[in-house]
């Protein structure tokens, strides 16, 4: 599990790995990452994270396809494009612009794409034209 936040999701990916190793399951969190020794790289994103706008997680998702990695890419928040705001003017047509095209290519080099709540994948399938087929509602807390 690939995650590189120091608060909120890393928490929450320790207590998804400590569940998934009590289940037998050969698994690792970290901040680097390790796609070697592994089929699968589950990622736990947020588009601050990997700033501007999610771009930097794109060259990463390549990487992994071209080791023929499966991934899957957890949204912690997916933002509506009516709703799509920032500091000032300049920056919110930025966002307007680049937002969909990075998330919609997050989603071309991801096998799975997993939100919290069905309307995040209302969100991806309206705003983003990304197939319901490619998301996986799991919310928050069940396994």
């Amino acid at each position: 599990m690939y995650n590189i936040d120091k608060g909120g999701l890393k928490t929450y990916s320790n207590y998804l790995v400590s569940a998934m190793k009590k289940k037998g399951k050969d698994i690792i969190s970290s901040d680097k990452l390790d796609y070697k020794n592994y089929d699968l790289v589950h990622i736990q994103f947020d588009y601050s994270l990997f700033h501007p706008f999610g771009l930097r997680i794109i060259p990463k998702l390549v990487l992994l396809k071209l080791h023929r990695k499966k991934v899957v890419l957890t949204f912690g928040v997916v933002p509506p494009k009516k709703e799509m705001y920032a500091r000032n003017k300049l920056f919110t047509i930025l966002k307007k612009i680049i937002l969909p095209i990075s998330t919609k290519t997050i989603s071309l080099f991801c096998d799975k794409l997993i939100v919290m709540l069905d309307d995040l994948e209302k969100i991806l399938i309206k705003d983003y034209g990304i197939s319901k087929n490619k998301i996986k509602v799991i919310a928050h807390g069940m396994y």
